[in-house]
């Protein structure tokens, strides 16, 4: 059925059926009745809940309000009424206040509306209602009904209260954790917020989830409850890519750079991006580790080598001290731009690695930009040489000095390098093409220079050198080359100069010897130029010089200036000990001079004028003794030396040695040098020799022809009173010199006095001196021991032989022995042989001693030893004694102990051993024989041993030693109840004075002491030794061991036997099969500790450390060596040794100490 309208549809006119007025009229009569008839209020208010119309609603619940009996259900139905025409203000006001409802059963549509309106209200700007709300939800939000909680939360939303719709909806039975959280987070309540995201996270852990309660913990500052959710997250293994990522966001804005590093790496390692690989380098960057960093930033840069990429690795190649690594990386930085920078860069760091060839490529790309400064560019040269060679070098300078014509330094360097390659034309060619207007330096001057002398051109060579620079402005090494040419060329001018010149620049690199021998000294000009050269360099040979010329001159002033300066030099050289022996001489302080000489010869035993000086001051002196000492000396080492001839011929002459010294005149008469004394003194040999012929020629000759000159000569007088003896009458002679002994006595006078052959001359010169005749001459006290001789004056002989401080220890020895005082005697010959005493004078005072003494040197030495490792100790007493050119030792010895290997209990034994060492005949250096007996386990063993030492060049020495049941130290079984029967070979080659290398080989057998046989060895040992110094001895060697025993495989029935063992015993149980050893060590020495002989001046000490490495086992041991020696009354020594190793050649610590004492009787 149609309503009362026409369907819209139809698009046609409505029809109105009623007017407002009728329906006005209608509501009136309704309510009259209502009013009149009163029915069911509550039926009719709920029927108007459901009008249509709310004014005709509010119409019909207006009658039914009744003021003196309120009702809810009206009110409530009123105010939903004006809700729904949106007049909420009066439906505000039916429902206020709200309370009125909560006991009735509209308490939740009421409150419901109530909350409704009010957020009305405040839709439209309502401020109060707003407020009124706000507190209506705040007091409902611990006792919000179920139903409600979503439109009140909703409420507390719409006006801006986000806190309180949280409060409500977090009153739900059943939480909505994501709401709750999504409320927490518009209500700024991150703890809250925080804990409903957690709960989200433990119902679902899926990464969204992580990540939310990641960036809460971190919102609030809870970092360590972040780190503590990845450990959970990671353990449940759902950490995957976007995790890490996630944890490395966390970790930095964390501030905590070394996990965010941590976890970027752990991303980077399951990763192939090398956005990845990138984040992991900056992070390891900011964390501080490097190392990380470059090696994620090196995988970045395999796979996209950018620019910025590769110098962060240069940089960081750079910061971890890697030049190496840094030139790489600069390598491929030039090959995408070779800058300035870059280069210089590639070039220091090719320098630092050594890499000259790649700083030889940087340097050439940098000079032909023409970056390279002036001192880098011959650096680049100079390694360019060194990388690629001098002739791939000059094809560089070619092209260089083509590229930069007027460079005097290309130019310069070309020419050095033509040179190299011995292109000397090519160098005078270049020399004509030399750039103009450039002041040529000396260095580039001196590459064509040297071209032009290996041409012979050395004119043209000096005239270069004067084109370069005056000699003022050169330094000491340039005008040292100059000199040299000149010196080489004989421009003695210009020797002149530059030497003059290097005084100034210079002083240190003058000559002193060519510059005395350019200057004239007779000229005042050039001695202040040698007296200005001493005192800039302080050179003894400038002293020496004008010495020299004082001497020469007489000049004193000058002898006694060069004294004076002479007093500032107390060093010992040769030539200061020359000058001043010189000096001694012209002041005739012969005394001095003769100390002189003997220190000058013990320091210096090659020194030729020191030795000549001292021949002559032994005749001077008169000192046959000293004189016999020197010359035969110089007459073995100076043969060839015809100085020395008129000395060795005098000096022969008063030794006795005849046919000698005829040798040495007839050597100076046929090289027409003899003087008129050399033809006086040979006359006198030939006479004793019996050719009074050639006596009386060479005499005439001198009395003839030389007789005026001889009277002028120092002592001559007394010389021409011999030959007037000779040719007038020997008593003229002595009657003349007697007159002038009586006239005024002098030294010299009484000299040839005494030396004139006549009865009783020295009883007369004895009875002249009782007399005070020759008060004022001194005798030597050598002299007057041969006065006291020859009158066979004891007690003298006796005095001077105990107090006199001029004898030699040989005169006094001398002395004793004709006094019969052997044992005197020999005390002073053993004072004198010692380590002081020149070895030269050594083997005649050893003979000397050997045939005045009828046991000769001898003495008793004891020892006690323990060997510590093994528990046994040897007792040893030694009697040795000079036999046969060589040394006797016999020797007992006493063993003991209880040892610590499981063969024994106690050990007990005794040993004798008699040896002798010397130097029997030809080229040995040293023969020992030895022959050895012990005792022990009730069986003797004799031993025998043959060594010999040999020289076969002046650098090599070998030695050979047999040895047939010797003793042995192999290992403690052995030492106790072994032998050895071996053959070893040695030698040495001493490469230089320093270096030597030593070889010994060694095959050997082994037995016990009851024929058992134990094995058999193969033994080499290598050292190489670098001696470091002399005194006292201290060099540091390696040395390697190797021994190979091949050990018998038969039991050792006759030791079992001896033993009683029901166990078989073996050769295992005696050797190792094999020992390899590598020493390194260090030796200090001075003498030998124990061994009798003044071989070194007390103390005497040894130390030795070393490092080992045992092959076999694999280990490093250690070594320690040490022993010392004092004398205790002169004659004697108390020493101690010890030796400690960590492991032995069995592989056992090994510790050795002894203490013992010596007396030479």
């Amino acid at each position: 059925m149609k309503s009362a309208k026409y369907d819209l549809r139809d698009k046609q006119k409505r029809i109105v059926l009623i007017n407002r007025t009728s329906l006005y009229t209608l509501a009136i009569v309704t309510l009259t009745l209502l009013w009149v008839l009163q029915p069911n209020r509550d039926l009719l208010v709920r029927m108007m809940d459901s009008a249509q119309d709310p004014n005709i609603a509010i119409a019909f619940l207006k009658v039914l309000q009744d003021k003196d009996q309120p009702s809810l259900q009206v009110d409530y139905s009123l105010a939903f009424q004006y809700s729904r025409l949106g007049q909420y203000n009066k439906t505000r006001a039916l429902l206020t206040p709200i309370t009125r409802f909560y006991e009735s059963e509209l308490r939740i549509s009421a409150t419901s509306l109530y909350t409704q309106t009010l957020l009305n209200l405040t839709l439209v700007g309502n401020d109060s209602a707003r407020q009124e709300l706000e507190q209506y939800l705040l007091t409902k939000i611990l006792e919000v009904e179920e139903r409600q909680i979503d439109s009140f939360s909703d409420y507390a939303l719409q006006i801006g209260r986000p806190n309180i719709a949280y409060y409500i909806r977090s009153q739900a039975g059943t939480p909505d954790e994501a709401q709750l959280l999504d409320l927490a987070l518009q209500a700024n309540l991150p703890g809250r917020a925080v804990e409903h995201a957690y709960r989200l996270y433990l119902d679902n852990p899926s990464q969204p989830n992580f990540a939310q309660v990641l960036a809460l913990f971190e919102a609030l500052k809870r970092f360590d409850n972040g780190f503590a959710l990845y450990r959970r997250h990671q353990q449940l293994g759902l950490c995957e890519a976007q995790c890490k990522q996630t944890m490395v966001d966390f970790s930095l804005r964390a501030n905590q750079p070394k996990q965010a590093a941590r976890f970027a790496i752990l991303k980077a390692n399951s990763s192939s991006q090398s956005s990845d690989w990138l984040q992991a380098s900056q992070l390891s960057l900011a964390a501080s580790d490097q190392l990380a960093a470059r090696y994620w930033l090196e995988k970045v840069a395999e796979v996209e080598a950018k620019e910025t990429y590769l110098e962060k690795l240069h940089d960081y190649a750079l910061w971890e001290g890697k030049p190496q690594r840094a030139l790489q990386y600069s390598k491929k930085l030039l090959a995408i731009e070779s800058s300035q920078s870059r280069l210089q860069q590639a070039l220091l760091e090719a320098g630092a690695v050594g890499d000259i060839q790649a700083a030889s490529d940087f340097g050439y790309e940098l000079a032909r930009k023409g970056l390279l400064a002036d001192g880098e560019r011959l650096v680049w040269v100079n390694n360019n040489d060194k990388a690629f060679g001098a002739r791939l070098t000059l094809v560089r300078l070619q092209n260089l000095q083509q590229q930069f014509p007027k460079s005097q330094f290309y130019w310069g360097q070309t020419a050095r390098f033509y040179g190299f390659t011995g292109q000397l034309q090519a160098v005078v060619d270049l020399w004509e093409r030399r750039p103009s207007g450039q002041a040529l330096d000396f260095e580039t001057a001196n590459y064509f220079a040297k071209s032009f002398v290996a041409l012979g051109k050395l004119e043209q060579a000096l005239a270069i050198y004067a084109e370069a620079q005056t000699l003022g402005q050169l330094d000491g090494s340039q005008l040292a080359q100059i000199l040299s040419l000149a010196n080489y060329t004989g421009a003695e001018d210009i020797e002149r100069a530059v030497q003059q010149a290097l005084l100034v620049a210079d002083a240190k690199r003058i000559d002193p010897y060519r510059l005395s021998e350019l200057l004239d000294l007779s000229s005042s000009e050039d001695r202040q130029t040698l007296w200005q050269a001493y005192r800039e360099t302080g050179s003894l040979v400038v002293l020496n010089s004008l010495l020299s010329y004082g001497l020469q001159t007489q000049d004193s002033q000058i002898i006694e200036r060069v004294a004076a300066a002479l007093e500032s030099h107390q060093d010992d050289t040769q030539m200061a000990m020359s000058m001043r022996l010189q000096l001694q001489l012209y002041r005739g302080s012969l005394a001095q001079a003769r100390a002189s000489v003997e220190s000058m010869l013990e320091q210096y035993p090659n020194n030729a004028d020191a030795l000549l000086n001292g021949l002559w001051l032994a005749v001077q002196l008169r000192d046959w003794q000293w004189l016999q000492q020197l010359y035969w000396r110089a007459a073995i080492g100076h043969q060839g030396d015809m100085a020395f001839y008129p000395v060795l011929g005098f000096g022969a002459s008063k030794l006795g040695l005849l046919s000698q010294a005829n040798y040495w005149y007839q050597a100076l008469n046929q090289a027409d040098q003899l003087r008129i004394t050399d033809r006086l003194s040979w006359a006198l040999v030939a006479e004793q020799q019996g050719n009074q012929a050639l006596a009386q020629q060479q005499r005439w000759l001198v009395f003839s022809q030389f007789g005026q000159a001889l009277k002028q000569s120092p002592q001559g007088e007394l010389s021409y009173r011999s030959l007037v003896a000779t040719f007038v009458g020997q008593q003229r002679a002595e009657l003349d010199n007697e007159l002038a002994i009586f006239e005024r006595a002098t030294n010299e006078n009484v000299a040839y006095g005494l030396s004139i052959r006549s009865s009783f001359a020295l009883q007369k010169y004895q009875y002249w001196q009782a007399l005070d005749l020759l008060a004022d001459v001194r005798f030597s006290d050598s002299i007057m021991l041969a006065l006291a001789i020859a009158r066979e004056d004891q007690p003298t002989m006796l005095a001077l032989a105990r107090d006199s401080n001029q004898l030699s220890e040989f005169e006094r020895a001398t002395a004793f022995d004709l006094l019969s005082e052997n044992f005197a005697a020999w005390q002073a010959g053993e004072k004198a042989l010692n380590s002081s005493l020149p070895a030269n004078q050594q083997a005649p005072l050893q003979r000397f001693l050997a045939d005045i003494h009828t046991e000769h040197s001898h003495g008793v030495r004891v020892e006690h030893t323990v060997q510590q490792t093994w528990n046994v100790a040897y007792d040893q007493l030694t009697y040795y004694r000079p036999l046969f050119d060589g040394w006797l030792n016999l020797d007992g010895y006493q063993e003991y102990g209880q040892p610590t290997t499981d063969l024994l209990d106690t050990y007990q034994a005794q040993r004798l051993r008699a040896g002798w060492v010397g130097r029997p005949w030809g080229e040995l250096n040293a023969v020992e024989l030895a022959l050895n007996a012990r005792q022990r386990f009730g069986k003797t063993t004799f031993g025998q041993m043959l060594y010999g030492s040999f020289n076969t060049g002046e650098r090599v020495q070998q030695e050979l030693r047999l040895s047939r049941h010797m003793p042995t130290t192999q290992s403690e079984n052995m030492a106790l109840l072994g032998r050895e029967d071996r053959i070893e070979w040695s030698g040495s080659w001493r490469a230089t004075r320093y270096e030597q290398l030593s070889l010994g080989l060694s095959l050997a057998r082994f037995h016990t002491d009851f024929n058992d046989r134990i094995g058999d060895q193969f033994r080499a040992q290598l050292r190489v030794a670098e001696q470091l110094s002399r005194e006292p001895g201290w060099q540091v060697y390696g040395q390697f061991d190797y021994q190979d025993n091949r050990i018998s495989q038969q039991p050792l029935n006759g030791l079992s036997n001896y033993l009683n063992s029901d166990a078989s015993l073996s050769g295992n149980q005696f050797l190792q099969p094999q020992y390899r050893k590598f020493t390194l060590g260090q030796h200090l020495v001075h003498g030998e500790v124990g061994v009798p002989g003044p071989d070194r001046r007390p103390p005497r000490y040894w130390l030795d450390t070393s490092v080992e490495y045992n092959f076999v086992t694999r280990r490093v041991g250690y070594g320690f060596s040490l022993a010392g020696g004092l004398p205790l009354m002169g004659s004697d020594e108390l020493f101690f040794k010890l030796r400690w190793q960590s492991a032995d050649q069995n592989n056992r610590k090994s510790l050795v100490w002894n203490l013992g004492y010596f007396v030479d009787f």
